[in-house]
């Protein structure tokens, strides 16, 4: 027999739990009760599935839950009627509920992870907004779907902005995860660096995918980079300083960090960063060594092969001398021709070998 609800289960649940509601609210006040959210949830309780229920208790355990799952499977798919809430939607409303509540909510019925409730809010949005949720937890729910980092709900409001408006304690993990160019974020960016300069990535494994992205979509940013910095905290000079100052297995991590579509922090950051990303981890500041075995080996020398990461950068210029050149194109000797073809050639996947 599952307990029932009891009118202090809601307690937890304050009227500023709910600020950001707006239609919660309405349908509070058209049940008379004006903007009391939660007496309208302690009313409204028996409408509720029991593993509705159990997400809003503080005190019920992890067996309790699989109890309730077990009795009732098909429970973890099912919408509350009037909001939409699923069993995860209301445990990430209760900033009480613990860590292996919402693994094993989100492990039970993933596709709750996407899911969008009335408001368009998937549980990120609603754990956004309870403003001493614990890190952990953002991470959990983070990490098993990064798309709801940029999910909207039906105002434009994404988890960030909804957490900013909230005054999340974690508003700087959540700004690093999808950083926005909002003059209000700019103490959540200084933070967010200070946090790199005193714990860089110990390696690329140990740097998470999504904060990988955050960090790609920050160096890669000129725009961001300008309008956040401070006259106490300029943003590239920082990063500048984190990548030179480093251990080698960090700077690692934040060179091959990759966004969502697999391009690299070292080829998409401005290029103030990317300079000194190439200058730490490039032979000469710009070739690539080829981990493999070397091409050939003898008594006097071993020749590798490298990437030259600079060569895209010369088209241009070798562009720019024919065009202005008073000979023409059509007369450059086949010297000439072979020479430049050598030094640009591209061999593997757009990339430049030197041998």
């Amino acid at each position: 027999m599952l307990p029932s609800v009891r009118t202090d289960d809601f307690e937890y649940f304050r009227t500023d739990t709910f600020e950001y509601c707006t239609k919660l609210e309405g349908m509070a006040k058209a049940a008379g009760l004006e903007d009391d959210i939660p007496q309208f949830l302690r009313l409204s309780s028996s409408a509720l599935p029991s593993l509705h229920l159990l997400c809003i208790k503080n005190d019920v355990t992890l067996s309790e839950f699989k109890s309730a799952l077990s009795s009732d499977p098909g429970s973890i798919a099912t919408p509350e009627s009037a909001t939409k809430y699923l069993p995860l939607h209301i445990a990430c409303l209760n900033s009480q509920t613990p860590l292996e509540v919402l693994e094993y909510l989100s492990s039970a019925g993933p596709k709750a992870l996407e899911s969008k409730d009335f408001e368009g809010r998937t549980p990120l949005h609603n754990i956004a907004l309870q403003p001493s949720s614990t890190r952990e937890c953002l991470e959990h729910l983070i990490a098993a779907n990064p798309k709801s980092l940029k999910a909207k709900d039906l105002k434009d409001n994404l988890p960030l902005t909804l957490a900013a408006n909230a005054g999340h304690c974690h508003l700087p993990f959540l700004f690093s995860c999808h950083p926005i160019n909002e003059t209000r974020f700019a103490p959540a960016a200084s933070s967010f660096v200070a946090s790199l300069s005193c714990s860089p990535p110990a390696s690329l494994a140990d740097f998470p995918l999504y904060l990988q992205c955050g960090w790609v979509e920050v160096v890669s940013n000129s725009t961001l980079l300008a309008d956040l910095s401070t006259a106490d905290c300029d943003l590239v000079a920082k990063l500048v300083n984190i990548v030179e100052d480093c251990p080698q297995s960090s700077a690692e991590a934040f060179a091959y960090a990759v966004d969502d579509t697999g391009r690299t922090a070292m080829a998409l950051a401005v290029p103030a960063i990317r300079t000194v990303l190439q200058a730490r981890l490039l032979f000469l500041g710009r070739y690539d060594i080829h981990p493999t075995v070397p091409v050939h080996k003898s008594l006097t020398c071993v020749v590798v092969k490298a990437y030259d990461l600079m060569a895209e950068e010369e088209y241009p210029e070798m562009f720019a001398k024919y065009a202005t050149s008073s000979t023409e194109i059509s007369k450059i000797s086949k010297s000439e021709f072979r020479c430049d073809v050598d030094k640009l050639r591209i061999v593997h996947h757009g990339r430049h070998a030197l041998q």
